[in-house]
């Protein structure tokens, strides 16, 4: 750089320095923008950096949500399922019940009696429900006897009940366990 003569009033040099301060200026404003983009560019690449990688935890988390809504769909359903169990095996156990107090009642055991219960008989509440849902048994696996060996509801809401003889027990089972697969069924539609 050359030293530049300082300022007077003469009017040669003060063109002169008026020039010089215009291109100094040109040039610094030149680098400050030059320093401006280069800090932009810098930022603007860390926000790029910083967006995605919110983006990868964000599906990372929506991932994780969707597959704890299809574990919860899950469970929710497995809780009806057993739930519906549960409220088969009282209606059964209350079917039994009633069916043998009738029977100490009646004292018909000879061949193939029919017996008629109301709803009322059979009613299941949801405290009984929820009492044992922890007890969950399949009926087959139930060593109680009994001889009921079909349900039947008509029209007016009760429900009949054919008792026959121990020889044909082990249909029971088989029409109970048909039973409960329709109960499921009802509830899955």
């Amino acid at each position: 750089m050359s030293v530049s003569p300082p300022p007077s009033s003469n009017g040669s040099y003060s063109n002169n320095g008026v020039a010089l301060s215009a291109n100094d200026r040109r040039e610094r404003n030149k680098a400050a923008s030059a320093k401006y983009r280069a800090k932009k560019h810098y930022q603007s690449g860390e926000m790029r950096t910083q967006i995605t990688e919110l983006q990868d935890y964000n599906n990372v988390v929506t991932r994780q949500l969707e597959e704890c809504r299809a574990e919860n769909a899950l469970l929710k359903n497995q809780v009806e399922k057993l739930k519906g169990r549960l409220v088969a095996e009282k209606v059964l156990k209350r079917l039994r019940e009633v069916g043998r107090e009738k029977k100490r009642r009646g004292g018909s055991s000879a061949g193939h009696a029919t017996t008629k219960v109301s709803a009322q008989d059979l009613s299941v509440s949801d405290s009984e429900t929820d009492d044992v849902v922890d007890t969950v048994a399949g009926v087959e696996d139930d060593e109680d006897e009994d001889d009921v060996d079909s349900v039947l509801q008509d029209d007016t809401g009760d429900v009949e009940i054919e008792k026959r003889g121990d020889k044909n027990r082990s249909n029971t089972h088989r029409k109970v366990a048909r039973i409960e697969r329709d109960n499921e069924d009802y509830r899955d539609n």
